[in-house]
């Protein structure tokens, strides 16, 4: 029977979890190095550029050679589960995550021959329900603070205007707590009953 109290309270907690969508998180601050044209904080201002546009348009951080790097800064540690870029289309580039700003893993290579359009910024997004989804940047679920973008390889003039994060929500203290207290009352209802058998034989 415990075993049952113990399925069932997982199983309502992994419904629970798994039915709500991945929210967007407000990144608190971007950052760069190395030479680059325009503020980082246009990574994380919300604005995407109309598909095709100029790659040095106003919406866009862009540069020459491989040496800048930007890095996002989530605000906390989340359960990353997407991301939306927007960049230029025949360029490389590589996305890492980190929960420290210390020790950084690899996320997904953007290649030259990824998205849809012949020329200028191309939206991409790892979430298969989106209509820019690429299936070759889609990764498991990460937790991660911070991000990280830079080029790879290409044309050497490169540019990204926008690194929108989706994370899994964390479920409330108060929502857990319920799921417990109806746990104990299943079970504490359980016992009665067994014991209440017992007495009657």
């Amino acid at each position: 029977m415990k075993f049952f109290l113990m399925m069932l309270f997982f199983g309502m907690m992994t419904g629970v979890i798994g039915s709500v969508q991945a929210t967007p998180v407000s990144a608190v601050s971007a950052t760069g190095t190395g030479t680059f044209n325009n503020s980082p904080d246009m990574l994380i201002d919300g604005v995407l550029a109309s598909e095709g546009s100029l790659w040095k348009a106003g919406t866009s951080v862009w540069w020459s050679g491989m040496s800048p790097t930007f890095t996002i800064d989530l605000g906390g540690v989340v359960l990353l589960e997407d991301l939306l870029v927007q960049v230029d289309n025949n360029d490389a580039y590589r996305f890492e995550y980190s929960e420290n700003n210390n020790t950084w893993s690899s996320l997904f290579d953007i290649q030259v021959s990824d998205g849809e359009v012949g020329w200028g910024m191309d939206t991409m997004s790892t979430d298969s329900q989106n209509s820019e989804y690429i299936a070759s940047l889609d990764f498991v679920p990460v937790d991660a603070r911070y991000l990280r973008v830079f080029a790879i390889g290409g044309d050497n003039s490169y540019s990204v205007s926008e690194i929108q994060a989706f994370a899994a929500p964390v479920p409330e203290p108060s929502t857990i707590m319920l799921f417990g207290l109806g746990l104990l009352t299943l079970a504490g209802a359980s016992y009665r009953r067994q014991k209440a058998g017992l007495y009657a034989e």
